[in-house]
């Protein structure tokens, strides 16, 4: 998929639908990549800066650059973003450690997974947070607030919702806000309003489970499932994972 820009955006997904995991599921709008500011952006000049990924990384171990800390130690593939750089922080037992940069991208060629806080910004009139992107299914990506500057709390399983937004000149349309929790952007393409219907289009039953430790404690994941319930867990009936931050 080419992004830059929704011109270039070729919208090949009609949801409900599995989404890339470890690639592109979406790219930043045009008006959204001029904030960057070029004079503290952590990205180099050189690299377009435009891509949107899934949340699953491809894992690390000792042998990547930064990683040595690691030792024997293998970060397992198919865990999200955020989740992997906690278990880095407490294997290396570095806080300053970072899998992404400040804005939430990372690796050559550049591309975000999480935050993009850097993107965007808070409307004038309703505090909503405004496009960052634009998804392969054609749904936009905003940034985290809804109007009046809060958090949803009716996102559905994909981590889509359907609402009024700065740009959709008062017509009620599905989209995806940023989050800071796991799928951060979208899950898959929605709107899916089930964890089983959203495991159906992975497959996840036939994943591998992993035990995960982090410095908040230790629980299951499965990989490469980026359906996740109520209690941001992708394991059935483990209620919230002890490996996660509890203020999120």
């Amino acid at each position: 998929m080419t992004c830059f820009g929704t011109e270039n955006l070729v919208a090949t997904y009609a949801g409900p639908a599995a989404a890339p995991l470890r690639g592109s599921v979406g790219c930043v709008d045009q008006e959204a990549y001029v904030l960057r500011d070029l004079t503290t952006d952590p990205v180099n000049r050189d690299q377009d800066a435009f891509n949107i990924y899934g949340p699953m990384e491809a894992g690390f171990q000792s042998s990547v650059p930064g990683m040595s800390c690691l030792g024997d130690t293998t970060v397992p593939a198919g865990i999200d973003t955020l989740l992997a750089e906690n278990v880095v922080k407490n294997v290396c037992s570095d806080d300053t450690i970072e899998v992404l940069d400040a804005c939430g991208g990372h690796a050559v060629p550049y591309h975000y997974h999480e935050r993009m806080s850097c993107l965007y910004t808070s409307d004038s009139t309703t505090d909503h947070s405004t496009r960052v992107g634009t998804a392969a299914d054609g749904n936009g990506i905003y940034g985290m607030y809804i109007d009046a500057g809060v958090l949803p709390t009716d996102l559905d399983v994909c981590g889509g919702r359907s609402g009024v937004t700065p740009d959709s000149n008062g017509q009620t349309v599905y989209y995806y806000p940023i989050k800071a929790y796991a799928p951060f952007t979208l899950g898959c393409f929605g709107p899916v309003s089930t964890v089983t219907e959203c495991r159906s289009l992975y497959d996840c039953d036939s994943n591998n489970i992993e035990t995960i430790t982090t410095e908040f404690g230790t629980g299951q994941y499965t990989t490469d499932c980026p359906c996740f319930d109520e209690n941001q867990s992708n394991v059935i009936a483990q209620g919230f994972p002890g490996y996660l931050d509890p203020s999120l």
